[in-house]
């Protein structure tokens, strides 16, 4: 049994071993188809891919010159209207600026205007307090030659009747005079007591003339005191029309200083106007020339055309190295078992059996 074991053993490692051999052979053939297969694929990747990113390259170039040119294009377009509202912007400010201009030149000509109306009423209230002034300047001097006439009248009636109060004196002391002469006459004609009548009236003549003398004496001092009331009152008048006079002049030159200051006001007040209106012409050019300057400051600069990238180098091409042609695995050559061991040590086996047996004892019974 042992020795049939062991030649089956052996036929069985020998079988293995075949068969070892052959799947080793096997394995070496597809890894070779393998390996052929698998080089001729990555070649075909490979220059797929090197096609494809190449191809790739290209578009992309190509297409990042479309796009550089499309972005030329817009930033041209976009420069274009920047320019269109750079012009509208600086044609605003130079609007803006002629329409300050413009209501400073109307500023100005309402000034002028209200100024030449202020002057002519200026001129007007002036010869109007003047016309007025003259009218009673005027009236004044014609009260005043009134007061002269009517002094010299006063004086001229005063003389009359002093004049018609002697005329009466004489004509009353001539009268007188013929009446005594009439009454001596008389008296001389009588015969009775004739100094005595001449005395009478003698005597009586000499009071009627002390009488018209004592009646002319009054009448002359009660026209002299008429004569100093008449130049006192005169004096008087006169003085209070020639200080009215004084004031009508001192009026009139007062309003005519008025005028005259009220014309330096308006002047002052046109060269200060005149001198603000410059000084906001110049404000006004500078804040326009400001407007001007940020508008040009934020207007685009002109955009300039980028050249394109260089064009795609094709990649240097891979070397292949074909693959390693796969032998066999080596296989370990099988242990052989031997045959005649197993008989050897059967014999032993059953010698030793054999000489264990009672034979004595009937035979096949060991101990």
């Amino acid at each position: 049994m042992g020795a049939s074991q062991a030649d089956s053993q052996n036929k069985q490692a020998q079988q293995n071993y075949n068969d070892q051999v052959k799947k080793q052979k096997e394995i070496a053939d597809k890894t070779n188809e393998y390996n052929k297969k698998a080089f001729v694929a990555e070649q075909e990747n490979y220059w797929n891919q090197y096609n494809y990113q190449w191809d790739t390259a290209v578009q992309s170039w190509q297409r990042g010159n479309e796009i550089l040119d499309y972005k030329y294009l817009q930033d041209l377009r976009l420069y274009a209207k920047n320019l269109q509202i750079r012009d509208d912007q600086l044609n605003f400010n130079d609007l803006g600026a002629n329409q300050a201009y413009a209501a400073e030149d109307a500023a100005l000509t309402g000034l002028f205007s209200q100024q030449m109306f202020d002057r002519e009423a200026q001129v007007d209230t002036l010869k109007k307090t003047l016309l007025e002034g003259e009218l009673n300047r005027k009236a004044t001097q014609t009260e005043f030659n009134a007061v002269v006439g009517k002094d010299m009248i006063g004086k001229l009636t005063i003389s009359e009747v002093m004049n018609q109060y002697t005329k009466e004196s004489s004509f009353k002391k001539e009268a007188a005079l013929i009446d005594n002469v009439k009454a001596q006459g008389q008296a001389a004609m009588r015969q009775a007591s004739r100094g005595k009548a001449q005395q009478v009236t003698m005597g009586d003549f000499y009071r009627n003339l002390s009488q018209i003398e004592s009646s002319l004496t009054g009448r002359q001092r009660q026209a002299a005191l008429q004569l100093m009331e008449l130049g006192v009152q005169t004096e008087a008048s006169k003085a209070g029309l020639s200080i009215q006079r004084t004031r009508i002049d001192a009026a009139m030159l007062d309003s005519v200083r008025d005028a005259q200051f009220n014309m330096r006001v308006l002047d002052a007040d046109v060269a200060s106007a005149v001198e603000q209106s410059i000084r906001n012409r110049g404000d006004i050019a500078l804040r326009k020339y400001g407007a001007d300057l940020n508008t040009i400051a934020n207007t685009m600069i002109r955009p300039e055309r980028l050249s394109y990238d260089p064009t795609p180098v094709k990649p240097p091409a891979r070397i292949f190295i074909e693959p390693m042609e796969a032998i066999p695995g080596a296989v370990a050559a099988p242990v052989q078992q031997s045959v005649f061991a197993p008989l050897v040590a059967g014999i032993g086996s059953a010698a030793s059996s054999l000489s264990k047996i009672d034979w004595k004892a009937g035979g096949g019974k060991t101990t």
